[in-house]
């Protein structure tokens, strides 16, 4: 099973380049948010309590290889500061402590999908979403915005999922900010979430999760990757 790495770094790592600038040496990306971001996986017939399957891990795997391929001379580390059972209401609440601190390049917040759950107006929860886009940016820190999954099995919890999405894509434009359609990247031509991307019809299956990963990568991680400046450190002096 693919590891996502979960650290708890101080600063980008540098080194002392001949000028005596000190130039990063790695990237930190935090990914936010509740179960979806936990890599939570329900019960199986076969397994119990089946491990995580964090979206980071298979993103993590992507960026590794195109940071080789393209012979890039920094690393990008992924956060993930997920948490089960999340409302956004908790997560306003944390981001100082599990995203401002940190002090990352970027953060990827996927949230939303609880407080639907318990019939919150998806209006309350884009305001809840939106503010903290701006902390994002008031602090210098560049936030992708994520739509929210489909469902399946409960055909009454796809419109509140588009409305919430609706909002999300709108607040992303009117900021100026990334916005990955998960909704989209797992959704079947009905608007359900595919059957093969979930186990329960919430939660995700491990193809499910690379699926995400998948989306965000060619919507948000790849540009940005390739937007770092590329500084070789030099010898140490």
């Amino acid at each position: 099973m693919l590891q996502s790495r979960d650290t708890s770094p101080e600063a980008s790592d540098s080194s002392l380049t001949a000028g005596n600038e000190r130039r990063p040496t790695r990237k930190l990306i935090v990914a936010f948010g509740d179960s979806l971001t936990v890599g939570y996986q329900s019960p199986t017939e076969d397994e119990e309590l089946p491990q995580p399957a964090p979206y980071t891990a298979f993103l993590s795997s992507r960026v590794d290889g195109m940071l080789s391929k393209k012979a890039l001379s920094f690393k990008v580390e992924f956060l993930n500061r997920g948490i089960v059972g999340e409302l956004t209401d908790d997560m306003v609440d944390r981001f100082s402590r599990d995203v401002l601190e940190p002090r990352p390049d970027a953060v990827i917040i996927l949230a939303g999908s609880n407080d639907l759950g318990w019939g919150r107006d998806p209006s309350s929860v884009a305001e809840n979403l939106t503010e903290m886009y701006d902390e994002a940016l008031k602090s210098g820190i560049q936030p992708v915005a994520c739509t929210v999954p489909s469902v399946r099995g409960y055909d009454e919890g796809i419109q509140p999922r588009l409305t919430l999405n609706g909002l999300i894509k709108q607040r992303s434009e009117a900021l100026g900010i990334i916005c990955v359609d998960l909704f989209s990247a797992t959704a079947d031509s009905a608007g359900r979430l595919r059957e093969a991307f979930s186990n329960d019809g919430l939660h995700l299956s491990p193809s499910g999760y690379e699926a995400l990963a998948e989306a965000i990568f060619s919507e948000a991680v790849r540009g940005m990757v390739e937007g770092y400046p590329n500084d070789t450190p030099g010898p140490a002096l």
